[in-house]
């Protein structure tokens, strides 16, 4: 029911942007943009490789997940 309604008048977006770790001293940003209504990811795009100092110089705050 919900892709009927986004296929009938649109799809309501949303945007994240997230940073993921990848290896250990190096993270990327991700910019995923997703429809609020039927879940679907319209776009979905990441940066290169940066080091952490490189990120918070840019304004990112981060924070490790404890599990």
């Amino acid at each position: 029911m919900k892709k009927l309604i986004c296929k009938l008048f649109g799809h309501t977006l949303i945007e994240e942007y997230y940073v993921v770790r990848c290896g250990k001293k190096h993270f990327q940003v991700a910019h995923e943009v997703r429809c609020l209504r039927c879940g679907e990811t319209i776009k979905f795009e990441m940066t290169e490789p940066m080091r952490r100092s490189t990120l918070l110089q840019e304004g990112w705050f981060i924070e490790e997940e404890k599990q």
